[in-house]
């Protein structure tokens, strides 16, 4: 089957996730073009857009929730709605996981997602060479920053974790390019030709190495204490919003009650 005819693919993850190489690796394996104004597929990073004179890894809004900023939400639907081809391309997202969502729920394309843990993740992102702290802009009023970047985090792990599609584990990536290749084969069928994915060389398994000898440091098991306690905050938020909801609904159930009494009466 010619590219052109071949459905977009889309690949979500969390920032840090590898996203790019398997990106690039799944593109090449299908034949998709990526989109020219952009860098790895980026299409809702207006960072990585040509238009950018040098790259600002901090400029841009990024993780959008809907509930929070309810216009500009809604623009960047549309922007991705303008944007997007349907068929021949393959497009990457890590920063608006939330509008991503969304519109692939509505959309339902061919979708890869990348999910890494979220310690690993953390680590990354709240590190000097990095200190991306957007993910904490969810949580304005939450101290300290550290925390506030997980409990965004994990979040978006949520939205990511509602979209249809393939998901395939970070662990398992970086051991065996196979996995990217079933995974690849488990969105398109035996219809599309699908080339070997090849990724994994002698720099990339130093690197691995590297990465994962950060699981045994005292920062990571900072890391780790900080998310424990982020998700002890996001269950008991989730239980005080369904205990509220449950007490409106009770008040509502009630107030109808009566009103049907009043109306015999």
């Amino acid at each position: 089957m010619r590219a052109e005819l071949i459905r977009s693919l889309f690949v979500v993850a969390l920032p840090t996730s590898l996203s790019s190489v398997v990106y690039k690796a799944a593109r090449n394996s299908l034949g998709l073009q990526t989109p020219n104004w952009t860098s790895d597929g980026e299409f809702l990073n207006a960072d990585r857009f040509i238009l950018i004179s040098e790259p600002n890894e901090n400029g841009s809004v990024k993780f959008t929730v809907e509930g929070q900023e309810r216009a500009r939400f809604k623009k960047i639907t549309e922007f991705l709605n303008q944007v997007v081809v349907s068929h021949g391309f393959a497009y990457k997202d890590v920063v608006q996981p939330f509008v991503v969502s969304r519109w692939i729920k509505e959309n339902r394309p061919p979708t890869l997602k990348v999910k890494r843990n979220i310690a690993d993740v953390a680590y990354s992102m709240l590190s000097k060479s990095n200190n991306w702290h957007y993910p904490g802009r969810l949580f304005p009023e939450t101290e300290p920053v550290e925390l506030a970047v997980i409990q965004g985090l994990l979040r978006a792990q949520e939205a990511l974790d509602s979209i249809p599609g393939v998901e395939i584990d970070f662990d398992r990536l970086i051991e065996d390019e196979g996995s990217l290749y079933s995974a690849l084969t488990s969105l398109y069928g035996d219809g599309v030709r699908i080339k070997d994915p090849e990724y994994i060389d002698h720099k990339f398994r130093a690197r691995r190495d590297e990465v994962m000898g950060r699981r045994s440091t005292q920062e990571y098991a900072a890391i780790l204490d900080y998310v424990k306690r982020a998700r002890e905050s996001s269950v008991w938020r989730g239980f005080e919003e369904k205990t509220r909801n449950g007490i409106l609904r009770a008040l509502s159930d009630a107030m109808n009650r009566a009103a049907r009494l009043r109306a015999r009466v």
